[in-house]
């Protein structure tokens, strides 16, 4: 509830792309995660970095960071599309401001990787599924 109040009153005061508003509004996200509510907690997550987008570009720390918060919640909700998508965006931006050989863009590299590994297994196991039926 005082996340909630916090964005909302932000929002009122500094309209919701402002910092301070966007920055409650991924407090609440990550508050909302950790109490399974990860669909209201998607969706928020989702508008802060289309803000945040939007608002500094692709290169952004924040851009970045919104993008990994937002992709890996998709990935413990099994949304692989949306976090393929969004460890892609964070890796393209990590790369463009930081080098491909700096720390970050591994770890985010090994993360993309975690996803397309399980991606490919599911798609293997629709495949065996398909193959059985016939």
């Amino acid at each position: 509830r005082p996340l909630r109040r916090a964005l909302y009153g932000r929002e009122r005061q500094f309209g919701s792309e402002h910092a301070d508003t966007l920055a409650s509004a991924a407090a609440l996200a990550e508050a909302l995660g950790r109490t399974g509510n990860a669909v209201a907690a998607e969706a928020l997550l989702s508008r802060v970095y289309d803000a945040l987008l939007r608002l500094h570009g692709p290169m952004n720390e924040a851009v970045v960071e919104s993008a990994l918060q937002l992709a890996r919640l998709q990935l413990q909700m099994r949304e692989l599309e949306g976090a393929r998508a969004h460890f892609q965006a964070a890796l393209q931006g990590t790369l463009a401001s930081k080098g491909e050989d700096h720390a970050d863009a591994e770890a985010i590299e090994v993360e993309l990787a975690e996803v397309k590994a399980l991606q490919a297994k599911g798609r293997g196991q629709c495949g065996d599924a398909g193959a059985n039926h016939a």
